[in-house]
């Protein structure tokens, strides 16, 4: 597949997100128990993110995800993107999130049956209380009008933060029921891309033919170099 498939530019769905910004048009998906309307990163007046954060949001580079229709990732885990996706992960700022999901609505594709959110560790579910791109997928869901199913269950219940390029090659899953033909497959941050590409050749086995790949961020290659997982291939085509 070309090139450009897999280095996702930030132009059409920054645009989106600051015209939802500037014209306070259209609704962001109510929280009920939301009543902060501040910049999840520095707090200045906005619902979610401000302007001026939107534009120090920095360009992702994908890693070669090998066998996924489409990929579509908003910014990089670095600087003011880390700590966005950080205040959503490790301090519960939705607000945040319901603007990112805003901005990503706008350029993903309607062409799939279902949305399958990356499983959780148990672990960190039980730590956090909530799984980030679980919250992603009932977003993207209202906003795309598919539902969102789990046919995934994760055989390896350790956490990848902190893993080397070996330990997270090693991640696996296995599908049970009924696997969507058409999938959306989300995550919040893709660093190797191993577990992405794991769930989508497991999505592929099980009967997926087409699996499109949406991430809040990507882990910068300075930072991925040492982890990056060669020689992984998927049998979706």
């Amino acid at each position: 597949m070309s090139e450009h498939m897999w280095r996702c530019t930030r132009e059409d769905v920054s645009v989106a997100l600051r015209w939802r910004l500037v014209s306070q048009v259209v609704p962001i998906v109510p929280d009920m128990w939301l009543l902060d309307s501040s910049c999840s990163v520095c707090h200045a007046p906005a619902n979610g993110i401000c302007g001026s954060c939107v534009d120090a949001l920095a360009d992702p580079v994908v890693p070669p995800l090998l066998g996924f229709a489409r990929t579509t990732v908003l910014c990089s885990y670095e600087g003011v993107g880390a700590d966005l996706v950080r205040s959503i992960k490790y301090r519960n700022r939705r607000q945040g999130l319901s603007a990112l999901i805003t901005a990503l609505s706008t350029s993903l594709t309607r062409e799939v049956d279902a949305i399958v959110p990356v499983p959780a560790q148990p672990t960190r579910r039980r730590e956090r209380g909530y799984h980030v791109p679980d919250l992603m997928a009932a977003r993207l869901s209202k906003r795309l009008k598919v539902p969102v199913v789990q046919p995934l269950v994760r055989v390896d219940d350790g956490s990848q933060q902190g893993r080397d390029r070996t330990q997270r090659q090693a991640v696996e899953f296995r599908a049970s029921g009924v696997v969507p033909e058409r999938v959306l497959l989300v995550d919040d941050v893709v660093t190797t891309g191993a577990t992405a590409v794991a769930c989508g050749i497991t999505l592929g086995l099980a009967g997926s033919r087409y699996v499109e790949f949406v991430a809040l961020a990507a882990t910068p290659p300075a930072v991925r170099s040492e982890r990056v997982p060669k020689g992984l291939v998927s049998p979706i085509q």
